[in-house]
C-alpha cells in the first residue's frame, strides 16, 4: 500500500469528513423522506385523519375532511387496514377513486385561521392548494404530504448544520424509523419533532459558539418555543438547556446602558426566589386543573406514584423502546427486537467518541442540566399521560386531590404511552451521555455511518412493502 496515498486520504477525511458526511445524510434525508411518504398509504400513521380534522379547525374551514373520509378511508378501503396485519393496499378500489374532486370549491374568505395553525402548517397549505388548483382528493392528500417531507428536509438539513458537536447523534436520531414516519405523515408531530431537534441544536451553537447571545438569537428561541407550547407543552422544557450558556456569554441591552443578563446575574437569589414564587402561585390558580392536581397527588404520595411508573414500565419498557426505533402504521407492524438491539448499539458507538475538533467541552454540571432537561419532558409527558388515563376511565375530575391519590393506586398502569413521544429526548440523552475523546479513522467512522443507515432503509422499506403492498 502506498503510505503517501494512505496519508493524504486521511488527511482529506479529517478535512472534510464532517462535510462528506452532511452531504450523504442530506442524500439520505431526501430519498428517505419521500419514501416513506410513498409506501405508508393514506391514513397509516395514529389518528391521521382525526389530524386532518385538527387542520380543518385551525384554518377554520369545514366540510372537506367529511367528504375525503368517505372517499379514501370507506371507498378507497384504507380505513380496513389499521391493525388488520393481513391486509394489504386494494389498488383497485384506489385506483377507481383517484379522480374524484370535492363538491365544493374554495375562497380566501373561506378561512378562519387561528394560532394553532402552527401545528400542521406544512401539510395544511398543501392540502389548500391542492384544493384550491381543482387537484382530486387524493392528490390533494398526497400535496399535503409532499410539504410535510420538505419542511422535513429542510429542517433537518438546518439541524445537523447547525448543531456545532454531535451532528452524527441528531442525523442517527432524524433517521430512525419512527422518526421518518411521523415526519413525513400527516400529524403534528411532523412539525413538532423537527422544531424541538433544531432548538436543541441551536442551544448547543449558542454555548459552542464565542460569539454573544443577542436579542436576535432569543427571538428565534421564543419562535421555536411559541410553536412547540401550541403543539406538546411538555416538551417546552427543552429549554432547560439553556441553563448550560453562562450568563456572561449573554449581551442583552436594552438602552445604550441597560444590560439584562448583567442585571439578572447581580440578582441572581431574587430571581430565582421570584421564579419559584410565581410557579407556586401558578400552582394556586391551577389548583382545580385536573392536570395540576394529577401532579399535586404525584408530589405529596412519591412512593405511589413511583410504583405507578414500575407498573407501567414493568410490563411495557421494551414494547417502548422498539416504538422509539421502529413501530409503524397503527402500531401494527415493526421493526425485529434483532434491529431494536442493533439500533441501541449503534447509539453506543456513536456516543463513544467525538469526530470534530473542540477545546470547549461539556462538563459534569452542564451533561447533568442536559439530563435534567431530557427526563423533565420525559416525566411532563408520563404525567399528562397519567391525567388522560384517568380520563379516560371515566374518573371523576371534579374531586379533590386526595381522591386523586387513590386514582393512582387503582390503575393498572399508565394509558396511551408510545415511544415515539420520547423523540426529542434522544439526541439531548445522548449527548449528554456522549464521550469526549477524539476519534481516530474516521473514514470508517462515516463509512460505517453510511453503511448503517443504506442497510436499516432497505430493511425498513422491504418491512413497509410487504405490509402493505405485496398482497
Amino acid at each position: 500500500m502506498d503510505l503517501g496515498k494512505t496519508n493524504s486520504f486521511n488527511l482529506f477525511i479529517s478535512k472534510h469528513g464532517v462535510k462528506l458526511l452532511y452531504f450523504l445524510f442530506a442524500l439520505l434525508i431526501l430519498v428517505e423522506g419521500f419514501t416513506f411518504s410513498k409506501i405508508v398509504p393514506f391514513g397509516q400513521t395514529p389518528d391521521e385523519i382525526a389530524h386532518y380534522e385538527m387542520i380543518e379547525e385551525e384554518f377554520g374551514t369545514s366540510g372537506y375532511v367529511d367528504e375525503m373520509t368517505y372517499v379514501l378511508w370507506y371507498m378507497a378501503g384504507y380505513g380496513g387496514l389499521p391493525r388488520s396485519e393481513q391486509t394489504g393496499v386494494n389498488t383497485v378500489a384506489a385506483e377507481a377513486v383517484s379522480g374524484i374532486k370535492f363538491t365544493q370549491s374554495l375562497s380566501i374568505t373561506d378561512f378562519k385561521p387561528n394560532i394553532r395553525i402552527l401545528r400542521h402548517l406544512p401539510a395544511g397549505l398543501g392540502f389548500y392548494a391542492g384544493i384550491a388548483l381543482g387537484l382530486p382528493m387524493a392528490s390533494c392528500a398526497r400535496l399535503a404530504e409532499i410539504l410535510t417531507v420538505l419542511f422535513f428536509v429542510v429542517m433537518s438539513l438546518l439541524t445537523v448544520w447547525v448543531a456545532p458537536v454531535k451532528k452524527e447523534v441528531f442525523a442517527l436520531t432524524m433517521l430512525l424509523p419512527t422518526y421518518l414516519q411521523q415526519c413525513t405523515s400527516i400529524n403534528y408531530d411532523s412539525v413538532l419533532l423537527p422544531c424541538c431537534l433544531f432548538l436543541f441544536a441551536y442551544i448547543l451553537k449558542l454555548y459552542y459558539s464565542e460569539d454573544k447571545v443577542r436579542w436576535g438569537n432569543m427571538a428565534l428561541i421564543l419562535a421555536l418555543s411559541l410553536v412547540i407550547l401550541v403543539t406538546k407543552p411538555p416538551y417546552i422544557l427543552i429549554l432547560i438547556s439553556m441553563f448550560i450558556i453562562p450568563l456572561d456569554h449573554y449581551e442583552l441591552k436594552i438602552g445604550s446602558k441597560f444590560e439584562l443578563a448583567g442585571f439578572v446575574k447581580k440578582y441572581i437569589w431574587f430571581f430565582v426566589a421570584a421564579g419559584v414564587a410565581m410557579v407556586a402561585m401558578l400552582f394556586y390558580i391551577g389548583r382545580n386543573n385536573p392536570d395540576i392536581k394529577t401532579i399535586m397527588s404525584d408530589i405529596f404520595s412519591p412512593l405511589d406514584f413511583l410504583r405507578l411508573l414500575k407498573r407501567t414500565f414493568f410490563e411495557y419498557f421494551l414494547a417502548h423502546i422498539r416504538q422509539v426505533v421502529g413501530v409503524f402504521g397503527w402500531l401494527d407492524s415493526g421493526v425485529s427486537v434483532a434491529c431494536v438491539v442493533i439500533v441501541l448499539l449503534f447509539m453506543v458507538y456513536v456516543i463513544v467518541f467525538k469526530a470534530e475538533k473542540t477545546d470547549l467541552k461539556l462538563n459534569v454540571k452542564r451533561r447533568l442540566i442536559l439530563l435534567l432537561s431530557s427526563f423533565g419532558v420525559f416525566m411532563l409527558i408520563e404525567i399528562a399521560l397519567q391525567s388522560w388515563t384517568y380520563l379516560h376511565l371515566g374518573f371523576g375530575r371534579d374531586v379533590g386531590v386526595a381522591v386523586y391519590k387513590q386514582y393512582m393506586r387503582e390503575i393498572p398502569h399508565i394509558m396511551g404511552i408510545q415511544g415515539r413521544y420520547w423523540l426529542p429526548c434522544v439526541p439531548i440523552t445522548l449527548i449528554a451521555l456522549s464521550g469526549n475523546k477524539e476519534r481516530k479513522y474516521k473514514w470508517l467512522y462515516f463509512a460505517i455511518q453510511f453503511v448503517f443507515y443504506v442497510g436499516l432503509f432497505i430493511y425498513v422499506t422491504a418491512l413497509l412493502y410487504e405490509r402493505y403492498w405485496a398482497a
